[in-house]
């Protein structure tokens, strides 16, 4: 509620709520342009992994395997505000990867995702995903998304949402607090859960979604294993930069071994 406060409670500059909020997050997107490449995005990358979900709004990961790899790179963001199907394809000579920044981009500043209206609103987007009710238009054509349960009977996902990829493949969630302000992801592992109590869902959702983390509270971790998610914890020994580094160090050997 802090965005929203910060939002409400500033002078008017143009006289419109939207558009003054739309302002903010432009200065937002300036000041993110300014992060830095990192070395742990290029071994990342080349990990055995297809797609690529980000809560970043920054190019950091982009840009540090543009300056490592001769890849293309076709955008296929068509959304102004929501995030459901806003991904960059990165194909070289080898493979083919997705990159899904599923909560907006510097490069679109009102699909930064901020504050609890923009949060609900994703909300009900990937209800209507999940649920067969969410339409797009493609070429001039609308689509409308079969539900996740028609997907899984006619195997029939075509990476239009990253959200498929919780019903569909393993998902291995590193770098992120999962803070339980992100209610976007909270509400997605949610669902999942409740589908997997669900008769109908028998034998259908068999992928795993695993949680990497080295330091996590009780609490936390219940509830996590209560909504069906792997947690592992990494034990590091280092403080601030090097217990990152430590981290990422030993999250890449423990995949490697497990999943490469």
């Amino acid at each position: 509620m802090v965005y929203e406060r910060i939002v409400l409670e500033s002078p008017p500059i143009l006289g419109d709520l939207t558009r003054d909020e739309e302002k903010t997050k432009v200065k937002i997107a300036k000041l993110l342009r300014k992060m830095s490449n990192h070395d742990l995005y290029n071994e990342i990358y080349k990990l055995n992994i297809d797609h690529y979900l980000t809560t970043n709004y920054d190019f950091g990961f982009l840009n540090t395997i543009k300056s490592n790899h001769e890849i293309s790179i076709e955008n296929e963001s068509t959304e102004k505000i929501y995030s459901i199907r806003r991904k960059k394809v990165l194909t070289n000579s080898n493979s083919k990867k997705y990159l899904w920044h599923i909560h907006g981009e510097i490069e679109r500043p009102p699909s930064i995702m901020l504050g609890l209206d923009h949060y609900s609103g994703s909300v009900g987007k990937i209800n209507n995903y999940i649920k067969g009710s969410y339409n797009h238009i493609i070429n001039g054509k609308e689509i409308i998304e079969p539900t996740i349960f028609s997907k899984h009977q006619n195997n029939n996902f075509k990476n239009t949402s990253w959200i498929d990829q919780f019903f569909n493949a393993n998902v291995h969630i590193i770098g992120l607090t999962l803070d339980y302000s992100e209610i976007d992801l909270w509400w997605v592992l949610n669902k999942r859960a409740r589908m997997l109590r669900d008769p109908k869902w028998k034998n259908k959702l068999n992928n795993k979604v695993v949680f990497y983390t080295h330091n996590i509270d009780d609490a936390r971790k219940g509830v996590l294993i209560a909504l069906g998610v792997e947690v592992q914890e990494i034990v590091v020994n280092g403080n601030d930069k090097a217990k990152y580094l430590e981290f990422y160090e030993k999250f890449l050997t423990l995949f490697k071994k497990d999943y490469n």
